[in-house]
């Protein structure tokens, strides 16, 4: 059903959310080598509701820079799309 007072989430498959976050993080310019990978599925949600999480060692690969230069952005844009999108089950 949900958890009250959460904004509903748009359900996308996996490669359709890597897509969506890879194609924001490539907007800023110093990740534009740069692509998160596959989320994993929770088996139950969150506090918030979120049933994936990319809280895991080699989430973010980087070519050209270190890892550390984008890791900033690239929280920003999983923090997005952890309360836009759930991943179909």
């Amino acid at each position: 059903m949900g958890i009250p007072d959460q904004p509903q989430r748009q359900v996308v498959s996996k490669d359709e959310l890597v897509r969506i976050m890879n194609e924001e993080l490539g907007k800023y310019e110093e990740c534009k080598d740069c692509r998160l990978r596959e989320p994993d599925s929770l088996i139950e949600p969150d506090e918030t509701g979120c049933n994936w999480s990319l809280d895991k060692p080699g989430a973010l690969h980087c070519s050209g820079v270190p890892t550390e230069v984008c890791a900033p952005f690239a929280y920003r844009v999983i923090a997005e799309a952890m309360s836009k999108y759930n991943i179909k089950e």
